[in-house]
Parts: C-alpha cells; sequence; structure tokens
C-alpha cells in the first residue's frame, strides 16, 4: 500500500506525481485552513506493514499555475515544490502567500513560526518561508534543507 492509497489526502486531487513525489491541489478554493495537519495525523496512524512509520514533507504554497494536459506547469508549482524539498519528515512549510491567506483564520492551537528568507533554486527573489505547528504533531525538526538562507529569523 503506498502513502497516496492510505486515505491522508482525500478532499484533493491529484495534479502531478513523480516518483514519490504528489503535488495536490484543494477540490474547492474555499478551503480556510490546509489539510496538512490532518495528512500528517492520518500517515501517524496509518497501521503500516511491518509497523514502519511514514513521514511526508508539506510544502503549501498560493499561486497562478497554469493547467496544462500535462497537469500543473508554472514557477509556483516550482515554488511548492522548492518549499516542501527544503523540509524533514513531517514538517509542514509555508510561503509568505500560503502564510498570509490562512493567518486570519489559523485555529487557536494551531501556530506560524517564521524561519526566514530562503533563496530557492532556480526562482527569483527571496522566500519566506514559515513552519505550522499544532500540538499533537512534531515541531522541532533539524535547519531547512537549503544551501544557504538569506536571512534567519530570529
Amino acid at each position: 500500500m503506498s502513502w497516496r492509497n492510505s486515505g491522508a489526502c482525500s478532499g484533493r486531487s491529484s495534479v502531478n506525481t513523480e516518483g514519490s513525489r504528489s503535488i495536490r491541489a484543494p477540490t474547492s478554493s474555499s478551503a480556510r485552513f490546509p489539510r496538512s495537519p490532518k495528512i500528517q495525523r492520518r500517515l501517524r496512524d496509518h497501521a503500516w506493514p511491518d509497523g514502519a512509520i511514514v513521514r511526508v514533507r508539506i510544502g503549501l504554497h498560493h499561486g497562478q499555475p497554469q493547467m496544462t494536459d500535462e497537469g500543473y506547469v508554472g514557477l509556483d508549482v516550482h515554488r511548492a515544490t522548492r518549499i516542501g524539498s527544503a523540509g524533514h519528515g513531517g514538517q509542514i512549510l509555508l510561503s509568505e502567500a500560503t502564510r498570509q491567506r490562512i493567518e486570519p483564520r489559523l485555529p487557536l492551537d494551531a501556530a506560524l513560526h517564521r524561519l526566514g528568507e530562503f533563496i530557492l533554486k532556480g526562482l527569483p527573489g527571496l522566500e519566506s518561508i514559515s513552519q505550522l505547528t499544532v500540538p499533537d504533531l512534531p515541531s522541532a525538526f533539524p535547519p531547512l534543507r537549503l544551501e544557504t538562507p538569506a536571512r534567519v529569523s530570529d
């Protein structure tokens, strides 16, 4: 069984897959809060064969990708992928665009932590990256897997 079949990503449509990487989009633009904590919980609580532990890196970005016959394309897709790739298993990372969108609707038990501004390979400018934390999921991770932060937040 793969993590895609575990039910962890229900409510999302798969738009691109490559190896173990999956890019998903909300099935509704009215999603008020990311389902990422729910995905992490489902993966944590799923009965994996041989007691395996499955942790995924999640990168969230709101943008304007273009839909083609091949799936979604554009710099915003690459931005989301780069942000997710910078994290560690179990970590939920957000772009500044996503932070601004969800911060006003953040549940009381959730928190956003600015990790700094980073250069994302192949993309122009700096990206402010934040981490989403909730009480029942891990919140301590090593530094992001990026070559050099431009500016790290305090």
